[in-house]
């Protein structure tokens, strides 16, 4: 199976090309570091190396002050904030993960003590919104719009075609052609959607659970030896199987149901 597994399973190219239609990558945003964080006292090589991150540092901010790089030997403190450029499943994972959280969220809106369910719930509230050109935010930055209040929204991402960003979010001046990644409750996103300045797109980022890897082993490792130890019918130690990892938190309830 291995060897010649991938061979023998029909291909469904259409709902994953659908689903590629609007993924995007290299996002920048903003991260902060909180005083629970267990990647407090580590370097961001360690960081990276250890739990899977792909994301780039772009700077480093500390008590207000920007740091000069290299960063690499440099650890992380409580209340530094990181510019970094993620990929879509780094944004996800760093708005779960216990210890950090988006800047732009930590400073303008929602309570960071979440929990797995809330989590869950605040990643079905990210959208995507393409600035069209001849709109009148061309030319402005956040901060001078007062985005947050004039929209509801919270800007957490931008993404902009072949550019690389050096300087913090709130003060980029937005581009024909940028999407912001934005969270928000319906209401606001619904508001943001009827203001003919910005094109409205789902965002796509697939939750990476880097922390029950093993665990997910495990109970794979399990289910075989039970199947072929005939211990239960083969259908009841398969469905048992995937209920422990449901039940574990090694998958979550919509990413069985995709996988169905």
């Amino acid at each position: 199976m291995l060897l010649i597994g991938r061979f023998l399973l029909p291909e469904h190219r259409g709902a994953e090309e659908t689903a590629n239609l609007y993924r995007l990558d290299n996002y920048f945003t903003e991260v902060k570091i909180l005083s629970d964080s267990p990647f407090l006292g580590k370097t961001l090589a360690e960081l990276k190396a250890r739990d899977h991150y792909h994301f780039t540092a772009a700077g480093w901010v500390r008590n207000g002050k920007r740091l000069r790089g290299p960063f690499g030997e440099r650890v992380l403190r409580e209340g530094d904030v990181l510019w970094v450029h993620a990929t879509p499943e780094d944004m996800i994972a760093f708005r779960r993960e216990r210890g950090i959280e988006l800047h732009p969220v930590a400073k303008y809106g929602y309570d960071t003590g979440r929990s797995e369910a809330g989590a869950e719930q605040a990643a079905d509230q990210l959208v995507q919104a393409v600035v069209v050109p001849g709109s009148d935010v061309i030319g402005h930055t956040l901060r001078d719009m007062d985005f947050r209040r004039r929209y509801g929204p919270i800007v957490v991402g931008l993404w902009r075609r072949g550019g690389f960003l050096w300087q913090e979010l709130a003060g980029t001046e937005l581009e024909p052609g940028d999407v912001l990644v934005l969270q928000g409750d319906e209401e606001s996103l619904s508001r943001l959607a009827n203001d003919g300045a910005f094109l409205m797109m789902p965002f796509h980022g697939e939750v990476r659970l880097r922390r029950k890897a093993r665990l997910a082993g495990a109970i794979m490792l399990a289910t075989i030896v039970a199947a072929a130890l005939r211990i239960l019918s083969l259908e009841i130690t398969m469905l048992s199987g995937a209920v422990a990892m449901i039940l574990s938190g090694c998958i979550t309830f919509p990413q069985a149901y995709r996988a169905e």
